[in-house]
């Protein structure tokens, strides 16, 4: 029984989130609207008023509930940092590829954020879903390895999922950052 209702909390809470996503489509494509890194004007962000803006705290909200839970959404995990001013953990959803024994952090959505400036400042961190927790070291990649990465290995990488987390992954990068799929030379200087 108890498994039952935890099956149907979490489909409810899919649900929600995927309903969401397709509501807020547009919101979305704003949020992440290609801007210079660390510009903020243009897109909806995290605290702004307006329905933009909580349409994306509440997808935000949803996709940190399912992750702690243990829900796996794509490439999405929990990534905790000590904050570069206060020292204090910070915790948010990011995107991590995996090929092999190798992982890679992408800062799809502004590589001036928070927990970006946090992890080149302190790259000792933490990589959660659910329960289970990974302590990792977080390297900065060359200018070169960059150009690697999104000339090859990123479409190797989405070549190699599942094909319902293919499309997804892709529909998001289309949204967040067209550049890593669409220019990968460009997506290396930033």
């Amino acid at each position: 029984m108890t498994v039952i209702v935890i099956a149907v909390v979490v489909g409810a809470a899919l649900m929600m989130a995927a309903g969401l996503l397709a509501g807020g489509y547009k919101v979305l494509e704003k949020a992440h609207s290609s801007q210079p890194a660390g510009t903020r004007d243009g897109g909806y962000r995290h605290g702004e008023s307006g329905k933009g803006g909580l349409v994306l705290q509440l997808v935000s909200r949803a996709i940190r509930l399912l992750l702690r839970l243990g829900v796996r959404l794509g490439p999405m995990m929990m990534l905790t940092v000590r904050g570069r001013k206060s020292g204090l953990p910070r915790t948010n959803p990011v995107d991590v590829f995996e090929q092999g024994d190798r992982r890679w952090l992408i800062a799809t959505h502004d590589a001036n954020a928070n927990w970006v400036l946090n992890l080149l400042r302190s790259p000792a961190a933490e990589l959660r879903v659910g329960s289970r927790p990974e302590r990792v070291r977080a390297v900065e990649l060359t200018t070169d390895q960059k150009r690697v990465f999104f000339g090859e290995t990123l479409p190797r990488y989405l070549a190699s999922l599942p094909l319902r987390w293919r499309v997804m992954v892709r529909v998001l990068l289309s949204i967040a950052a067209p550049q890593m799929l669409n220019q990968p030379a460009r997506a290396a200087q930033t």
